[in-house]
């Protein structure tokens, strides 16, 4: 996972498979990290020839339960996120992160780490797209500031408590995404595996499709 390479990167310098984010502290953050460390340090140890693969946000249709990443999706398709967060992330959809994983096993030079990672968007800027793709999607136009970031994990934990739905925004998740902007470079699963991931556009209509037929009101 590229919860593994890290959080933050400037758009000048996005993240690459030489990072790695050993100053995470959402256990989410810290289990994905420390457990490709222990993969590698295996791999030393036992002479195996191990590939990762990192993938960014997963998106995209046909999964038996919604990822972290459809879910929010989903609440934005139902009016259920009030304003955009102040963080960005890139995105990459299932189908892309399955071909990184054949390419990775099919090609004898593969090794190392690669990031697959297709389009990376500041909140906002999702919005926008989103909005423009499907006019119909009720899509916040504020973005909460950042100073009021406390008070989102909070209004998360009622709202499961009142409805039922998953824990999404926590304290550990604030403190290890909020404010920042997780860029990533797919350029070496590009270049040295010939990796190209299809139409963003495409992965988004297949996941809201998805989403309107597996879970409907």
């Amino acid at each position: 996972s590229v919860a593994a390479v890290g959080s933050d990167a400037p758009a000048e310098r996005p993240l690459t498979e030489s990072d790695w984010n050993d100053g995470a502290v959402s256990p989410y953050f810290v289990a994905k990290a420390r457990a490709e460390r222990q993969a590698w340090a295996f791999a030393r140890k036992t002479g195996l020839n191990l590939v990762a693969i990192n993938p960014a946000s997963v998106i995209g249709p046909w999964f038996y339960r919604h990822t972290p990443s459809t879910l929010q999706f989903e609440m934005l398709m139902r009016g259920r996120l009030p304003f955009a967060l102040p963080t960005g992330f890139a995105f990459v959809d299932v189908r892309d992160a399955a071909k990184a994983h054949l390419l990775a096993y099919e090609r004898p030079d593969a090794a190392g780490r690669y990031i697959a990672a297709d389009r990376y968007f500041d909140m906002p800027d999702l919005m926008r797209f989103l909005k423009a793709l499907d006019p119909t999607l009720p899509v916040p136009r504020r973005v909460l500031p950042r100073r009021l970031l406390s008070l989102v994990p909070p209004l998360d934990w009622a709202q499961h408590f009142l409805a039922g739905t998953p824990r999404q925004i926590t304290q550990a998740m604030v403190a290890e995404l909020g404010g920042r902007y997780q860029r990533v470079s797919a350029e070496r699963i590009r270049r040295e595996l010939g990796w190209q991931p299809m139409d963003f556009a495409e992965s988004v209509r297949d996941t809201l499709e998805w989403i309107r037929k597996t879970f409907p009101e």
